[in-house]
Parts: C-alpha cells; sequence; structure tokens
C-alpha cells in the first residue's frame, strides 16, 4: 500500500527557500560591510581628531621652525623620534603651496590626492598648507599664510 506524501514537497521547498535566503543574507552583510570599510578609508579625511591636532601641528611649527625635506617632508615618524608628533599618533607632516599639482606625493593614496585637489585654489586666501598623515592612515590638511 502506498503512503501520501502530501506535505513533503512543501516542506523541503520552505528548508530549502530558507537555506538560500541564510546564505544570501551573510553574503550580503559581508559585503556592505566590506562596502562601507571602502568607503570610510575616503571619509578618514579631516576628521574633527585630524583638523585639532593638525592645528596643533600649525602651533608647534610656529614656535619650532624647521628645514623642509624632499617633497615638502618635515616629520617622518620612521626617520625621527619626537614625543609631541607621538602624542599625536602622526607618521608624517608635509609642508606644501597650497596648489600641490607640482609636488609628488606618491605615498598619499590617489583617492586623498584627488581630494586635496577638489579644494578651492582659485578664491583662498591661503599660499601654504599643512598635510598630515596620520598612523591609522587617516589625513588632514590645514592652510596658513607666511
Amino acid at each position: 500500500m502506498l503512503k501520501k506524501n502530501d506535505g513533503y514537497f512543501l516542506s523541503e521547498t520552505i528548508i530549502g527557500l530558507t537555506v538560500v535566503a541564510t546564505i544570501i543574507t551573510i553574503l550580503y552583510v559581508g559585503s556592505m560591510s566590506y562596502y562601507i570599510k571602502q568607503n570610510n578609508n575616503i571619509t578618514k579625511f579631516n576628521t574633527v581628531q585630524g583638523l585639532y591636532s593638525i592645528k596643533e601641528v600649525k602651533k608647534y611649527y610656529l614656535n619650532n621652525p624647521v628645514t623642509q625635506g624632499e617633497n615638502g617632508l618635515l616629520y617622518d615618524s620612521s626617520n625621527n623620534n619626537n614625543d609631541f608628533f607621538d602624542n599625536l599618533d602622526i607618521n608624517k607632516v608635509y609642508y606644501t603651496d597650497y596648489n600641490i599639482s607640482g609636488f609628488d606625493f606618491s605615498e598619499i593614496p590617489a583617492s586623498i590626492r584627488k581630494e586635496l585637489k577638489k579644494i578651492d585654489i582659485d578664491n583662498s586666501e591661503y599660499e601654504k598648507r599643512y598635510i598630515v598623515i596620520f598612523n591609522d592612515y587617516s589625513y588632514a590638511t590645514i592652510g596658513i599664510n607666511e
């Protein structure tokens, strides 16, 4: 005698859809966290902490003039050890013209160079700028007049 399997197809379909939906959800969450992480790498430019730190750098260099190195490099944590910069978690400091088109900043990612070039230099009252790279790879810039 044959048994009736009326509910077997429906339950099998529901379980299959649940497994597929779970896999899609996991993939979506993983890809969105990657997308957000990549987006935040660009938005780590001129953060509140970065702007505070770069103002302190500006004050520091007004009181302690120093000669700039190649491509405007003022400070590099790999070559120097300075408690002031270590406390601010600074990796590198550059001093450049406000228009950076003539400088080669190969170690600064292209996305940040693109952001720096977007700053309106035609209507700016500034002649020079400091660019600070922090140890967490965030960036900040401030305009100055000589």
